[in-house]
């Protein structure tokens, strides 16, 4: 019996369980990675080798499975774990980190298909939303609040690491979004690459600014313009190399609710590299030819006088369309035959 003023401990007990409070969820058991079909018996035998439990609060583990793998093999080379942090805010809380957290995503993964051939994929992102003081809507005299024509910038940041055979890939970015009302939203964003045996601190440098404006003009027109700069440094220090861009994008488009893609959509692009400027354009038309065919239309051209021009047609529940594809096929074998080719 326990003592006065104590409670028995009932970890399996869910009705003596406390209540949710972040970390102190349940743990459960992981899914089985669906493992490559097999001709044993049971082909679950092995599965135990990669069960765990795990929090919904925790690190999210799952096994990468190679799908052609040898029999009586597993086929699991490598792993892949993520987490969130600052995804559940807590409004009543005093403490700031605790009310207006900052989502925070981490993803590694490791994974090895051969002997003395390692992978390395990994990822940190965050983003903050930058509240002023006076951030709330504004109080009309005498009325009812009057309703923002802005939102506070949300900035995002991450680091990317990848290998690439012996070399290591680093990668930092961030990029800040402004939304002014409803029909304008502008975004900036600055990168920096790196390319090393190691540690990011010698290797190839590159780096670039972007800046984008997005322009909603009613409920189908849209506009976008965007300009950017890339910037190269070799290993030696002295090589250096810049390029500039810009790009403009109108579109029209379909209706959303009875799923129709992008009707028109008109490109032109620009590029200046070592005083040479390339001059591009890009449009495409699609019509939806009954309930479940598109026809698509895309003609390309650059200053260079290189272009083309395509015509396609695509169905997904019709079958009367593929059978147009028979016409040329009998042509030709009719001509091998008769040998009028």
């Amino acid at each position: 019996d326990a003592m006065p003023g104590q409670e028995k401990d009932y970890p399996l007990n869910p009705f003596k369980q406390p209540l949710d409070q972040g970390d102190s969820r349940i743990d459960i058991p992981a899914p089985d990675p669906a493992l490559a079909p097999t001709f044993d018996c049971d082909p679950s035998t092995n599965a135990h080798r990669y069960r765990y439990l795990e929090n919904s609060n925790g690190w999210i583990c799952r096994a990468i499975v190679e799908p052609d793998g040898l029999e009586h093999d597993d086929g699991i080379n490598g792993f892949t774990a993520e987490n969130y942090y600052g995804t559940m805010a807590d409004p009543t809380s005093k403490d700031p980190k605790k009310k207006n957290p900052t989502p925070t995503y981490v993803m590694s993964q490791i994974n090895m298909p051969e002997k003395d051939k390692l992978t390395l994929v990994a990822e940190i992102e965050s983003s903050k939303l930058h509240k002023g003081k006076n951030s709330g809507a504004p109080k009309s005299k005498g009325g009812p609040p009057v309703p923002e024509t802005s939102k506070p910038p949300v900035t995002t940041g991450g680091i990317d690491v990848q290998s690439l055979g012996r070399d290591i890939m680093y990668v930092a970015r961030a990029e800040t979004r402004v939304k002014q009302g409803e029909k304008m939203k502008t975004c900036a964003g600055v990168s920096a690459f790196r390319s090393s045996l190691k540690f990011p601190h010698t290797g190839p440098l590159a780096f670039g600014a972007k800046v984008e404006e997005r322009i909603k003009l009613n409920k189908k027109l849209r506009l976008n313009m965007t300009a950017g700069a890339i910037g190269g440094k070799a290993a030696d220090g002295k090589t250096n190399q810049y390029l500039k861009g810009a790009n403009v994008q109108f579109m029209i488009k379909g209706n959303k609710k009875k799923g129709e893609p992008t009707k028109l959509q008109v490109i032109g692009t620009a590029m200046h590299w070592k005083k040479d400027i390339a001059l591009g354009g890009d449009i495409q038309a699609i019509q939806m030819v009954g309930p479940d065919s598109a026809l698509t239309a895309r003609a390309n051209l650059n200053s260079r006088g290189s272009g083309s021009v395509q015509l396609r047609l695509t169905s997904t529940d019709t079958i009367k369309y593929g059978l147009v594809g028979l016409v040329p096929t009998v042509t030709a074998i009719w001509g091998f035959l008769t040998g009028n080719m």
